[in-house]
């Protein structure tokens, strides 16, 4: 199965991590912008973008579901589901069509 899975805090590691452990193609995944974080308000990315790397899966930040340039990749890809697990914005109707 083409999946793009969304979401950003550690609590939605466990699901991203099964379905690559059960074989499905995750095409990318979809999480909220690097935030700043600690004493320094360095730029940080969310637990899941960081899972996502580095196993070598594209990451898609946008900062609003609804830009174009993300709506049109996410077509591009053109997954058969895009799971959700805590993203942490509200998503269009049209791009929960997309798949």
């Amino acid at each position: 199965m083409r999946i793009v899975f969304a979401g950003t805090p550690d609590v939605a590691l466990p699901s991203l991590g099964a379905l690559i452990e059960a074989g499905h193609e995750v095409l990318a995944v979809v999480t909220r912008p690097d935030a700043p974080a600690g004493r320094g308000k360095r730029l940080t990315p969310s637990p899941v973008a960081e899972f996502a790397l580095s196993r070598g899966l594209e990451v898609l930040r946008p900062t609003h579901p609804r830009d174009a340039g993300f709506v049109a990749r996410l077509t591009e890809l053109a997954p058969d589901v895009c799971p959700i697990v805590a993203y942490g914005a509200l998503i269009p109707d049209h791009v929960l069509a997309i798949p």
